[in-house]
């Protein structure tokens, strides 16, 4: 896609795909079980580096359309899974464990639905406020 005069942002290299290279790195074997998740994690890393800098609707329907289309071409057995429901990675999902000495590191993993990624987010603020002034989360609306 390449930029015009009200996409002129449009500006993508190869600096793009090393971002995406290094999103697939920060996983492990402990997070990542199946090719059904390094599709999952290749499909988030890919929305995080090129469709989050989409500015129209259009442009991100035919990014997504490109994304299902590579997917079934080189991933065909796991693609249909890996394109199901939303796509949420992160590391914070042993927060709590590694605050409490639990658990040594975090780990970039797949974090399930959004109603998921909120209960974690609410259980975090909990601790949070456990132990500082009281702050309300606002992300995620019910």
């Amino acid at each position: 896609m390449p930029p015009t005069p009200t996409r002129f942002h449009y500006v993508f290299n190869l600096r793009d795909l090393s971002r995406i290279c290094e999103g697939l790195c920060t996983a492990t074997t402990d997070a990542i079980l199946d090719g059904v998740a390094v599709c999952r994690l290749w499909r988030n890393e890919s929305l995080r580096v090129f469709h989050d800098r989409l500015i129209s609707q259009e442009d991100k329907d035919w990014f997504i359309e490109q994304l299902k289309q590579i997917m079934k071409q080189q991933f065909p057995n796991y693609a249909d899974s890996a394109m199901q429901r939303e796509v949420v990675f992160g590391d914070f999902k042993n927060a709590l464990r590694v605050i409490e000495g639990e658990a040594e590191a975090r780990v970039n993993e797949d974090l399930g639905t959004y109603d998921q990624v909120k209960t974690l987010f609410d259980e975090l603020l909990e601790r949070y406020n456990e132990t500082n002034k009281v702050c309300h989360f606002l992300g995620l609306p019910d």
